[in-house]
């Protein structure tokens, strides 16, 4: 009984001090709900083993470089005893036990191409990995919107209804007075059943989407988890110019597929290693006798020892073609992963140019969506009012009331088309920002380079140091420094270079503010170009 007790304390401590689990009614923010995927999706642990059976990969082929050790013990028995010179009779039982080292010399570079391929997919599992976490990331980012926008159908079915019962009760208590015909009131009670049944299909959508988080955040759909956040403008003003740079220097899937070429010359190397000779030196010590020691025999009780040290040189000169046309293979092989990749580059470019699109189209529909809502909520007012003085009719009260209903639902729509296209716009490029604020491209002061001791904000996912070494452009007259290296000055990037010459080609601050402290950088007129407005969307 004492045990089970013991058992039953040792099991409830656990359970409540697991990290990965959620509380019934924790509350999530966007960001939290994007962090808690990456610890619970199981995507996440295929990943890392796929990463950590490649680094294992790597090593192994690292220890074929080195001497291989191994021992051979061989027991035989023939039929019949040996006879040697002098009528001596041997034994039918023979034992023999080796060992020896071997070491590759020179393998016609197939070693060196083995383990360098290797490394480069331990580069590629570990893009892979980011990868998936940014398909994470923008899944759960999608979701949450998405779950977001339907707590605002919610909100504007509600008010909807509310506004009908309100029109309702006026109708009802005109007709009681014989100020209005039966007709009206059948009228406003024929809307007032469309928006209760329309508000419980927003509620239903609205329950799907609470399911569906939960079970991308691996939690039981039961759970009452508080989600919050809102549909709140974020302003972009990034060039395409700047994220195409960004998306072919960061995406793991541009990266991968540049190591996919580099893999593909050492299968060509690799494949070629066969015209060369393959040269092994070899040290073997051996012993052999009649009994299991293998320590010679009665008739030979010294000498049955010996080592020897020596070298093997194996060429082989004619297979048929196959050494040949298998490096033929590999170099069609390059062929084919050199066109996926500029295939990739082309997919990646439309893909961020569609997004960056449509979030300037999303921005642009919420300045008039906003002022159709203001220009809604007046006509209902008016509406109301006539009506009220009797100088309008139901009809037009139920009309502007159905407008204003659907100007609600364009601008929550177009809220939420904005922050979905800036998520798929900020993956495509292959940045990671769980709460939609990243730094880069959202304020000229981001050109402002981070000293190496940088910390980055909360918010920021990505960290500094990347998997890989992004490419690094060259620009006369400026100073390069290495890629995760910074001079010890305050520096700021160059705002008249291009945008990929923007990246890494920077110049020092004047020696009037060594410390940048009055630094205001300004966007040039290239940069402001493609600025997006950043609406009012305090509600009236």
């Amino acid at each position: 009984m004492r045990f089970l007790k013991s058992f039953i304390i040792f099991a409830a401590a656990l359970f409540c001090t697991h990290p990965a689990l959620a509380e019934a009614g924790e509350t999530f923010s966007m960001e939290d709900a994007v962090n808690f995927a990456l610890k619970q999706n199981k995507s996440i642990d295929s990943a890392y083993s796929a990463a950590e059976a490649a680094e294992s990969a790597r090593k192994s082929a690292r220890g074929a470089f080195g001497p291989s050790l191994s021992v051979q013990y061989n027991p035989s028995k023939r039929s019949k005893a040996p006879t040697y010179t002098g009528g001596i009779q041997g034994s039918k039982e023979t034992y023999a036990m080796e060992a020896r080292i071997d070491q590759p010399l020179f393998t016609g570079f197939s070693l060196l191409a083995s383990y360098q391929k290797a490394a480069l997919e331990g580069e590629q599992a570990e893009a892979q990995r980011r990868n998936t976490e940014l398909s994470i990331i923008g899944s759960v980012q999608e979701n949450f919107l998405t779950l977001l926008s339907a707590r605002e159908m919610v909100r504007s079915a509600q008010d909807s209804l509310d506004r009908l019962n309100t029109q309702l009760t006026i109708t009802r208590q005109f007709y009681e007075v014989g100020l209005r015909p039966r007709l009206d009131v059948l009228q406003a009670e024929t809307d007032v059943a469309s928006a209760e049944d329309a508000l419980l299909q927003a509620q239903n959508n609205l329950d799907t989407q609470q399911a569906r988080m939960n079970t991308l955040l691996n939690l039981p759909l039961e759970d009452n988890i508080q989600y919050v956040g809102a549909l709140e403008f974020i302003p972009f003003s990034a060039t395409l110019e700047d994220c195409l740079d960004r998306s072919y220097r960061l995406r793991p899937d541009v990266f991968i597929a540049r190591k996919s070429v580099e893999i593909s010359y050492k299968d060509k190397l690799s494949a070629a290693s066969n015209f060369y000779p393959q040269i092994y030196g070899f040290v073997s010590a051996e012993s052999q006798g009649d009994t299991w020691r293998a320590a010679g025999s009665s008739n030979q009780r010294t000498d049955y020892s010996a080592w020897n040290v020596g070298a093997t040189v194996t060429w082989n000169l004619f297979e048929w073609g196959q050494s040949y046309y298998r490096t033929q293979q590999a170099s069609h092989l390059i062929s084919k992963v050199k066109a996926d990749e500029e295939e990739l580059l082309q997919q990646v470019a439309f893909e961020v140019k569609s997004n960056l699109l449509s979030v300037t189209e999303a921005a642009k529909r919420i300045k008039v969506a906003q002022r159709g809502l203001e220009q809604a909520q007046e006509s209902f007012r008016m509406a109301l009012a006539r009506y009220e003085a009797q100088v309008g009719t139901n009809i037009d009260v139920l009309t502007a009331q159905a407008s204003l209903t659907q100007a609600e639902a364009s601008l929550t729509t177009a809220k939420a088309d904005y922050l979905t296209s800036l998520s798929r716009l900020y993956i495509s490029m292959g940045e990671a920002s769980p709460s939609l604020r990243l730094a880069s491209g959202n304020s000229p002061t981001d050109r402002i380079a981070r000293p190496a001791d940088y910390t980055p904000e909360p918010e920021s996912y990505w960290p500094l140091t990347l998997p890989w070494t992004p490419y690094d452009y060259k620009t006369p007259g400026y100073t390069l420094y290495p890629a995760g290296q910074a001079p010890a000055a305050p520096i700021v990037y160059d705002t008249e270079a291009s945008a990929g010459q923007m990246e890494r080609a920077i110049r020092h601050i004047p020696p009037s503010d060594p410390t940048g402290e009055n630094l205001t950088p300004k966007p040039t007129p290239e940069e402001t170009q493609g600025q997006l407005p950043e609406p009012d969307l305090a509600r009236p």
